[in-house]
């Protein structure tokens, strides 16, 4: 029978320590399509699978008060700091990271880092990232 995961149990850490205040994140893994038709072709079209890419976006309401947390995504847009530790938690004990055992080079680079204030409402942020090497899913 098929699983359902619960939003309620997502969340986002880096190692161990949790990212609060965090409401969503997506992870969009795709690969490049090599195209080898020549002339002539018709319907004998032929397509490979080139590199493989993974980039992804968080969001959540601002919250700048934990060192371990959004500051560090935070502070790596800042400085250019490849991140290597943070997981990407669809339950309590299944989670998706950069595959640093298969690829020592393996991490995700955070693109932007963009906070948001609107009157009558909670001041929001939004993270976007590009990964870097493999991406594993973990149980």
């Amino acid at each position: 029978m098929a699983q359902s995961y619960m939003g309620r149990n997502a969340s986002i850490k880096v190692g161990t320590e949790l990212v609060s205040m965090m409401t969503d994140w997506n992870i969009e893994s795709t690969a490049d399509i090599i195209r080898e038709d020549v002339f002539g072709d018709i319907w004998a079209r032929k397509h490979g699978i080139g590199a493989l890419d993974w980039r992804g976006t968080a969001n959540g309401l601002l919250d700048l008060t934990n060192v371990s947390g959004q500051k560090i995504f935070e502070d790596a847009a800042i400085s250019g700091t490849k991140l290597t530790t943070v997981r990407f938690y669809i339950d309590g004990s299944t989670y998706y990271i950069s595959d640093t055992a298969s690829d020592a080079d393996a991490g995700m680079y955070v693109t932007g880092f963009s906070p948001s204030q609107a009157q009558g409402n909670v001041a929001r942020v939004a993270i976007t990232f590009e990964g870097t090497g493999p991406l594993k899913r973990t149980t």
